[in-house]
């Protein structure tokens, strides 16, 4: 499962405001927020839905089969 740290360095990566990436997650901007400062809960539905906007992005999760936790960038599909 994707980490709360892995999605907050994920959109910094890609160079999105807390802002676009909630409005390309479809989600509310204070979710975002809150999510990142651990004020909320955080749900799978949510959780799922910043990793398919910050995917569309090129971002690639990896997990502890790879090494330990952490991302990698692979140019967007067009």
């Amino acid at each position: 499962m994707v980490n709360i740290f892995q999605i907050r360095a994920a959109r910094a990566w890609v160079g999105l405001s807390q802002e676009q990436l909630a409005k390309e997650a479809g989600v509310a901007k204070r979710t975002v927020i809150r999510l990142e400062n651990s004020e909320e809960p955080r749900t799978d539905r949510i959780v799922e839905k910043l990793r398919s906007a910050l995917e569309r992005h090129g971002i690639e999760f990896l997990f502890e089969g790879h090494q330990g936790v952490g991302l990698r960038y692979r140019e967007p599909k067009q």
